[in-house]
C-alpha cells in the first residue's frame, strides 16, 4: 500500500470538458517544405497552446459526501484520464516524429532568402512539437502521481494502468510506479505491493528503459523479501535496462555504480532455485553466465546498452561546457563546445569498458 499526503489533485466537481483542439493542431502541421510559413508556424503555436490548455484541464471528477467532504473518485474514470493523455502524447510524439524528414528537403532547395526563411519556420515549427511533448509529459507525471494514489484501493484497474502504460511504451510512468518495487518501512504497518504487483512493474521498467530506475530495481534485488522468481525477473530488467559498468580503477566512491557485475552474479549465485520451474532456472543460469563474464573481463561485445540506446565505438556526441556562451545566450538548449567519441578501453583491471574520449576545443 503506498503512503501519501492526500492528493489536492481534482477537488473540483465536476471537470470542465474543453473542446477537442486536435483538429486544428494537425491542419496547421507541415507535410512537406513548402507546407512552411509564417502563418502555418503561427497557426500550430496557437493550436499547440491550446491542446496544451486542453491536457492541463484533463481531470477526473471528485464526489463529494453531503457536507461537502470529497469522496474517492470513480477509478474507471480516472483510468479513462490517464489513457486519454497517453494517447496525446502519442499524438503529439507522432507530429514530432513526422516532421524530422521535412529537414532532408532542404539539402535540395537552391540557396536564398526566400528558403532560409521557410528554414528558420521549420525550426520554429519544431521547437514548437518538441516542447508541446515536454509539456504533455510533464502533465501526465502529475497525473500519474494523483491516479497511483485514486487506484491504490482499485487493484484491477491499478495493475490496467500499469499494463497500458506498459504497453505504450510511457516512460514517465516507470518515474511514477518504481515506488511500488520498495517495500515500506514495518513501523508503518503498510502492506507492500504483491510479487504480481512488482513483477508487473519490473516489466514495465525493461520495455521503457530508464538507467535512472536501476537503483529502484537494484533495492528490490536486494531486500529480504523478494522472492527469487521475483529476483531473476529483476536481474533481468537490469539487463534490459543496461547493467553499469564496473568504475574504472581510481575512480572515486561517490561516482562506483549502483550495482557492479560481481555484486549481480553474486545475488543470482545465492538465490535458491530448488522451487523454480525449469523455465525460470534456465533464465538464471543464463543470467548468472553473463554476469560473470562481465565481471571477468567487462563489456565483450561490440555495443553497450545505456537505456533505450546501444552505443558502439565510433559514435559521438556533442557536449556542452558551463561556458559564458551558455550562461549568457537566450538560445535553447544553449551552444555545443565540443565533441565526444566513444571508444573502448582495457583498464588495468583487465576489464575493457566503452569510454568517451572528449576532443579539444
Amino acid at each position: 500500500m503506498r503512503i501519501l499526503l492526500l492528493s489536492l489533485f481534482c477537488l473540483a466537481c465536476p471537470a470542465i470538458v474543453l473542446a477537442d483542439p486536435w483538429a486544428d493542431f494537425e491542419a496547421a502541421l507541415p507535410h512537406s517544405a513548402g507546407d512552411l510559413g509564417e502563418d502555418q508556424v503561427d497557426r500550430l503555436i496557437q493550436a499547440a497552446d491550446a491542446v496544451e490548455a486542453w491536457a492541463s484541464d484533463l481531470e477526473w471528477a471528485t464526489p463529494t459526501a453531503a457536507d461537502g467532504a470529497p469522496l474517492p473518485a470513480d477509478p474507471d474514470e480516472v483510468l479513462r484520464v490517464v489513457r486519454t493523455l497517453v494517447d496525446a502524447k502519442q499524438r503529439a510524439d507522432a507530429a514530432l516524429a513526422n516532421n524530422w524528414p521535412l529537414r532532408k528537403e532542404f539539402v535540395q532547395l537552391t540557396d536564398g532568402a526566400e528558403n532560409r526563411q521557410r528554414l528558420g519556420h521549420y525550426l520554429r515549427t519544431t521547437s514548437t512539437l518538441i516542447d508541446l511533448s515536454g509539456r504533455i509529459r510533464y502533465r501526465m507525471r502529475d497525473v500519474l502521481d494523483s491516479a497511483t494514489y485514486e487506484l491504490d484501493p482499485h487493484p484491477p484497474q491499478f495493475e490496467a494502468m500499469i499494463e497500458m502504460l506498459t504497453k505504450h511504451r510511457v516512460e514517465i510512468g516507470g518515474t511514477a510506479l518504481s515506488y511500488v518495487l520498495l517495500d515500506p518501512a514495518p513501523e508503518t504497518g503498510a502492506v507492500p505491493y504483491s510479487p504480481a504487483v512488482k513483477a508487473k512493474v519490473l516489466r514495465l521498467l525493461a520495455t521503457v528503459r530508464d538507467m535512472e530506475m536501476v537503483p529502484d530495481v537494484v533495492t528490490l534485488l536486494e531486500q529480504p523479501t523478494t522472492t527469487p522468481e521475483l529476483a531473476i525477473l529483476a536481474a533481468e530488467t537490469i539487463r534490459q535496462i543496461g547493467l553499469p559498468q564496473d568504475a574504472r580503477p581510481g575512480t572515486p566512491t561517490p561516482l562506483a555504480p549502483s550495482i557492479t557485475a560481481a555484486q549481480l552474479r553474486d545475488h543470482l549465485t545465492a538465490l535458491n532455485d530448488r522451487t523454480l520451474r525449469p523455465q525460470l532456472k534456465a533464465a538464471r543460469q543464463s543470467l548468472l553466465a553473463w554476469a560473470s563474464e562481465r565481471a571477468q573481463h567487462g563489456v565483450t561485445g561490440d555495443s553497450y546498452r545505456v537505456g533505450d540506446f546501444e552505443v558502439k565505438s565510433g559514435d559521438w556526441l556533442l557536449m556542452r561546457n558551463p561556458s559564458p556562451y551558455n550562461m549568457f545566450t537566450d538560445i535553447s538548449p544553449g551552444l555545443f563546445t565540443h565533441v565526444g567519441v566513444v571508444a573502448t578501453e582495457v583498464g588495468e583491471d583487465g576489464k575493457r569498458r566503452f569510454v568517451i574520449v572528449d576532443l579539444p576545443e
